[in-house]
């Protein structure tokens, strides 16, 4: 798709459109597709899904900064309020198009002020840390304030945060009757 092209199917479209970058060799926009295709149903008339081919588009690409797939992109009134880079799942698809529908927030994700911010309060307590002596407390919580900034994007937190949350979650024995 051209770029001309692109910009007028975003800014013609009545409703808000979901823009999925993805290639044909591509395993998690594979994976991603069944669901995708059954979330984009779902939505049909509320939400329009378009898929660009990234192997076909490799302009568009670089005018949208688009440095891996799958990438999804949120269009609301031709102006673009959400972006989400890897493979999702069905419930998380789902989430994200009702958000893009009712014109709230990306589900799961910081605004990039919120992201700034919490990066350079690491940076501050990481030099105040180091300037005092250093302090490992003001060290070791530079470091969690920065994770803090970033938690959502890094696949081993995705990877073990379910399996963590269901440990917590799961009803422990009465030790006394």
């Amino acid at each position: 798709m051209k770029l001309a092209e692109f910009q007028r199917t975003i800014k013609n479209s009545r409703i808000p459109v979901v823009v999925e970058f993805w290639a044909p060799w591509c395993a998690p926009c594979r994976l991603m597709n069944p669901a995708l295709k059954e979330v984009s149903g779902q939505f049909e008339g509320r939400v329009k899904l378009v898929k660009i081919n990234a192997d076909e588009s490799q302009e568009l690409l670089r005018t949208l900064k688009i440095m891996s797939i799958p990438t999804m992109l949120g269009y609301r009134g031709g102006e673009l309020v959400m972006r989400k880079v890897g493979g999702q799942s069905g419930p998380a698809l789902s989430k994200w198009f009702k958000a893009l529908e009712e014109g709230k927030p990306a589900p799961g994700g910081l605004r990039p002020f919120d992201r700034y911010l919490r990066g350079g309060t690491a940076l501050i307590l990481a030099a105040v840390g180091l300037s005092f002596g250093p302090s490992v407390w003001l060290l070791v919580l530079a470091g969690v304030v920065l994770f803090s900034a970033i938690y959502d994007r890094c696949p081993i937190y995705k990877a073990l945060a379910p399996r963590i949350k269901a440990l917590f979650n799961r009803q422990s024995p009465d030790i006394i009757k």
